[in-house]
């Protein structure tokens, strides 16, 4: 039976993925193995010429090909990098409200009526969860898109997921701006004195008169743990976190204060980035193209030798006169040298 044109068509681009033989710049030998790649694809167009097996076989390359395709396509995906992120202050803006959101009870819309009154209100929210400052570069790991997220997470754990009830402990103003005095730090001032302050945890310390600080002084920063300040010019700010560090309590209660340069943060970077990826190989989301591709030989083999077996039930005979059909086309054979041997190389490219 003769095949279909286009049964011919994916037949030749079967045919076309066959290795040839490595050139040696030897001209003898080089055209000794063309002749053999020749002769190996006109042996396996004779033999298959009748569509019981040669389609099967065609449907079983083809699926292996949209397979490849398929998981070429994920492993692009899984290695999907944010485009010019340095540091977290330059998160992509809609990773950033999808991050927010999926933390906090704030939506996507309170988050774009938040903004029209600052702009730096995303990057705000995220520190404020994260207790990860602006300016903190980001370590290549965590440019890939999918380790960012669960890394990020993990840090709003360790820090009581402050914006879990952001919105609902009034940390959104009527005209839609966020509020920041329900932030880090709570200041209590009596007789326009500062006398304590309380932490978002609970923690309190109790301020002497002696301070100097009084209710001139402004609360600047307090979406972090560790960076907020009450400024006053001309005098220097005044970090907050300094009041609890004698008894450790406050942020020292909570996931350790991260900078580039800290050891914990590529530590916990690699950690995220090493689960993810293993999770990936568990989901074979990373597939090893080499181990499929010899998975689809493998199938192949099989099928061959079901062909092999079905002919040798027709007591065969076509196969060897197709094959004697070809003699003496120079497009196909090599009139050089030819032996009983001249087919025992490796052909198990195919």
């Amino acid at each position: 039976m003769v095949l279909a044109a286009s049964d011919g068509k994916k037949l030749d681009d079967l045919l076309s993925k066959l290795s040839l033989f490595p050139p040696t710049g030897n001209v003898e030998k080089d055209s000794d193995s063309t002749a053999k790649h020749n002769i190996l694809k006109n042996m396996i167009r004779g033999c298959l010429r009748d569509q019981s097996f040669i389609l099967p076989m065609l449907s079983a390359y083809e699926e292996h090909e949209k397979k490849i395709i398929q998981d070429r396509a994920i492993s692009a995906k899984r290695d999907e990098k944010f485009q010019r992120t340095s540091t977290f202050g330059k998160l992509d803006e809609s990773f950033a409200i999808t991050f927010v959101v999926q933390r906090s009870d704030l939506t996507s819309k309170d988050l774009s009526e938040a903004v029209k009154h600052d702009p730096e209100t995303l990057v705000e929210l995220v520190e404020f969860e994260t207790q990860l400052a602006p300016s903190i570069k980001m370590l290549d790991k965590l440019q890939v898109i999918e380790v960012c997220p669960p890394f990020m997470a993990a840090r709003g754990d360790a820090n009581g997921v402050p914006l879990r009830d952001f919105k609902h402990s009034g940390g959104l103003l009527p005209s839609g701006q966020v509020n920041w005095r329900r932030g880090a730090y709570t200041l209590i001032f009596t007789d326009k004195k500062l006398t304590a302050l309380t932490f978002r945890n609970g923690d309190q310390v109790v301020v002497g008169g002696e301070s100097g600080v009084n209710d001139d002084w402004v609360l600047i920063r307090n979406c972090s743990d560790w960076r907020c300040a009450m400024e006053r010019k001309p005098f220097p700010e005044i970090k907050l976190p300094l009041f609890f560090e004698k008894d450790k309590t406050g942020p020292y209660r909570l996931a350790k204060h991260l900078s580039t340069r800290a050891r914990e943060y590529s530590q916990a970077v690699d950690a995220a980035y090493n689960a993810w990826d293993a999770a990936q190989k568990a989901n074979g989301a990373k597939p090893e193209i080499e181990g499929e591709i010899a998975a689809a030989k493998g199938a192949i083999l099989a099928l061959r030798t079901q062909k092999k077996t079905a002919a040798a039930r027709e007591g065969q005979g076509h196969c060897q006169g197709d094959f004697e059909g070809q003699e003496g086309q120079g497009e196909h054979f090599h009139e050089g040298r030819r032996s009983p041997g001249a087919l025992s190389g490796n052909f198990s490219t195919f």
